[in-house]
């Protein structure tokens, strides 16, 4: 599990491979998120056109999986593939203090 405050984000990046290890092609590649209130995924803003690349953004604290899916049958069936990631969202550390005042009153 991934931990990270509510302030973060993260890259990441998935290896598809055959089953010797080697380098392997898919089709449709999709990352999502599994609560978009706790995290959110978009393209790598480094690489955006590579689709085996996101930038996961954290929002309000909880929990949530970051999901990758993708056909590994290159032809016109389905042979669907997924990993996913799991992430816990804390609140950040404390930056800034306000102090909220009354309405001023006589003294008893």
């Amino acid at each position: 599990m991934k931990q990270m405050t509510d302030t973060q984000q993260i890259r990441v990046s998935v290896t598809i491979t055959d089953k010797k290890g080697g380098p392997a092609s898919v089709q449709d590649p999709v990352f999502r998120s599994t609560d978009t209130n706790v995290i959110t995924v978009e393209p790598d803003d480094t690489d955006p056109t590579n689709p085996l690349k996101a930038l996961v953004k954290a929002n309000l604290p909880g929990a949530a999986s970051l999901v990758f899916e993708a056909d590994a049958d290159l032809g016109d069936g389905v042979s669907a593939i997924r990993a996913s990631e799991d992430f816990q969202i804390t609140g950040g550390v404390a930056t800034g203090i306000s102090i909220s005042l009354g309405t001023p009153e006589e003294q008893p």
